[in-house]
């Protein structure tokens, strides 16, 4: 990271401290400065994920903030005060002793099979995070399916497609020859990993992911292929 780029970082974590300021003393209303903590939190926070930094602020919205100060007795304005300066307080140490503090962009999308990139990446880079994942474990499960149905001729879905195709009593997809105990153990690991995926992931409603985070939904996507790197082994 620049020179540049530094003092703008910590111009802008400045900018949020000061938002959660003045609400806390009073000094701002929420309602007036909400979007703008919203949109500069975010912006920081792209910046610390593209460094792989944590960022020290759960606070997404001022609402939010407004929320923990009231749950947690910080009844004073000083110690409002105290708190917001205590979460930024080691990143901006940290930002200021390293000068040189090198761009780890990682293009995480190098480590992924071909099929998910053209069916996930666009909508990744769109901010549709969601989406994204939604389309990827929809992948994983089309090529269970596909599968099944190509050698049992017959169609599932979802967690009961996982249940069939990995049985141990009568595996369509066999992760190795089962011949011993570890192995058939394996299996039924990997049937209940591609079971929860769907279950979990896929199966609920989408607006329950309309907030997917982008930190999240790279996770997921990494289960995905996973998965699908699963499959390739086993010679599918």
């Amino acid at each position: 990271m620049k020179d540049q780029e530094r003092l703008e970082l910590l111009e802008q974590i400045k900018n949020i401290k000061n938002c959660m300021i003045d609400v806390a003393t009073r000094n701002k209303d929420i309602n007036d400065i909400g979007d703008y903590y919203k949109r500069i939190y975010w912006e920081v926070n792209k910046v610390f994920f593209n460094m792989w930094i944590s960022n020290p602020n759960p606070h997404r919205e001022l609402r939010d903030f407004y929320n923990y100060w009231k749950n947690n007795w910080l009844d004073s304005y000083q110690s409002r005060r105290n708190y917001v300066n205590w979460l930024y307080k080691n990143i901006e140490l940290w930002i200021y002793d390293n000068k040189e503090i090198k761009d780890n962009k990682v293009d995480f999308w190098t480590l992924f099979k071909q099929e998910l990139i053209d069916i996930s990446k666009k909508l990744f880079d769109d901010w549709h995070y969601s989406s994204s994942v939604l389309e990827a474990m929809k992948l994983v499960n089309n090529k269970v399916k596909e599968i099944v149905k190509n050698s049992a001729g017959q169609e599932f879905d979802w967690a009961p497609l996982m249940d069939r195709a990995f049985s141990l009593w009568s595996p369509i997809i066999k992760l190795s020859d089962l011949s011993w105990q570890t192995e058939k153990d394996i299996q039924q690991w990997y049937m209940a990993l591609f079971k929860g995926a769907m279950l979990a992931i896929r199966n609920p409603k989408a607006h329950d992911y309309i907030q997917l985070e982008k930190e999240k939904a790279i996770h997921f996507l990494f289960l995905a292929n996973l998965l699908l790197m699963r499959l390739k082994e086993a010679g599918y």
